[in-house]
């Protein structure tokens, strides 16, 4: 009520894009794989520190580095093919 007219308008401007759905729109393509391959590590070597049986195998942040690792290897060889297979099937 004690706000002016444009504060309120900034902050519902800023809700309304600001959801995941807008987020992920103003992401560029390239920059999805790492963010993944980040992701998906961090979350084994959290769920390694949270629930040690995970731990059993190895370090949880090895295993989370090894998890990053992977993803970012198979986007970069994805990215790689790509375009062979659009010369072989033009």
């Amino acid at each position: 009520r004690g706000r002016s007219a444009s504060a309120c308008d900034h902050s519902s401007r800023f809700m309304r894009a600001s959801g995941p759905a807008q987020l992920a729109a103003r992401i560029p393509r390239q920059d999805l794989a790492p963010i993944a391959a980040m992701a998906a590590g961090g979350a084994v070597a959290a769920a390694g520190r949270i629930f040690p049986e995970i731990g059993r195998h190895g370090d949880p942040v090895l295993l989370g580095t090894g998890v990053n690792l992977s993803i970012l290897a198979a986007a970069f060889f994805a990215a790689r093919l790509r375009p062979r297979a659009r010369e072989r099937s033009a």
